[in-house]
């Protein structure tokens, strides 16, 4: 599924260089961290599309880390659906920043 995702994603952005990792299948959160890490420095951009509940434990930290709002906070932990995106940049220090979450449901 998640693969088909990223194509979804690839026919509305255009053709995007991937890196299909089968070993992060229902992966948890410090795995997907790891590989978020291992790629930090490969672009301006980095996409990663990934299951529950690894994915939502992942911007939970990032949030936390991040000191986003706690009604930012509260959004992530009502629930993760299918097709949310969470955006977020990185300050000079190297932490992540909320940008924005974005519910499929809110945009069909």
């Amino acid at each position: 599924r998640t693969l088909e995702t990223f194509r979804q994603v690839e026919g509305v952005l255009g053709e995007i260089p991937a890196l299909i990792g089968k070993d992060l299948y229902n992966a948890g959160a410090d795995a997907l961290r790891r590989a978020v890490e291992a790629h930090a420095d490969d672009g301006r951009c980095l996409l990663l599309v990934a299951h529950n509940p690894g994915v939502q434990y992942l911007v939970a930290d990032y949030l936390f880390e991040g000191a986003a709002s706690p009604d930012i906070v509260g959004k992530d932990q009502n629930g993760y659906p299918t097709a949310t995106a969470t955006v977020f940049g990185v300050d000079v220090a190297g932490r992540p920043v909320y940008d924005g979450i974005y519910l499929a449901k809110d945009h069909v």
